[in-house]
């Protein structure tokens, strides 16, 4: 068999499942018809050479339980030797992931890469699901809280009162004429400050960043794993050769 490579293995596993689950399908759906598997012949002789000749009777065997686990050896034996050589490619299958020229983590497996590739992908949605801080506030970190808090704002609160004003004073003839009127008036300051568990824009920005080029060295890294070439690991043959000896 010419060399192959992971990725061209990884192709092919697939199908070749697929090719497996209907031969076993086939053979076992054909299994449950016994008559397919019978035969016979009959053939008459007369005593006398003048009485009836009746025609040869018979009904030919369609099916065998060798030729059906033939069928299904030739598909395992492809489905076997795929997945021992994944599984051998795999073991061997390695290669640095680089950023920017940096070795982040050195000879890393292909299925380690496969599942950091998941599991980065997952984090990245994590993280741009992240709130931000409100830019139109200057915000400081507060170490022990573990948060972070705007400056405290003072604001004025008002309150409505009453008071009479004088609309034209007494005279000799006239009582004096006041009216109510209805005014706010300061009462007091209120203080409020704001905190946030969330994160600057800036920083979140960057950890995308990040997290975009750590996924693209991961993704690289794979690919160059899977393209090493793929052990000879070739071992439906021999399981069957022992399964069927005798036969």
């Amino acid at each position: 068999m010419a060399e192959q490579r992971l990725n061209q293995v990884l192709a092919v596993e697939k199908s070749t499942k697929a090719a497996l689950e209907r031969a076993v399908t086939e053979a076992y759906q054909t299994l449950q018809k016994p008559a397919l598997f019978e035969g016979h012949t009959r053939t008459y002789e007369p005593f006398k050479e003048d009485d009836d000749k009746l025609p040869r009777e018979h009904q030919i065997v369609q099916q065998t339980v060798p030729r059906l686990l033939g069928k299904i050896r030739d598909a395992m034996v492809e489905q076997i030797d795929i997945i021992a050589t994944k599984d051998a490619s795999n073991c061997s299958a390695q290669a640095d992931i680089v950023v920017g020229g940096q070795v982040i983590a050195a000879a890393v497996p292909a299925v380690t890469l496969l599942a950091l590739e998941r599991q980065l992908t997952n984090l990245r949605l994590t993280v741009a699901a992240a709130p931000v801080l409100d830019a139109a506030e200057e915000w400081d970190w507060d170490e022990p809280a573990g948060l972070y808090k705007t400056e405290p704002k003072r604001t004025v609160r008002t309150k409505k009162t009453t008071r009479p004003i004088t609309l034209a004073p007494a005279t000799e003839k006239h009582a004096a004429q006041a009216q109510l009127i209805t005014e706010d008036i300061s009462a007091g300051y209120w203080a409020a400050q704001r905190f946030s568990g969330a994160i600057s824009a800036p920083k979140k920005e960057a950890m995308l960043a990040r997290l975009d080029g750590l996924l693209k060295a991961v993704k690289h890294a794979r690919e160059h794993a899977n393209m090493e070439p793929a052990p000879d690991a070739h071992i439906g043959a021999a399981l069957f050769s022992y399964l069927l000896s005798g036969w």
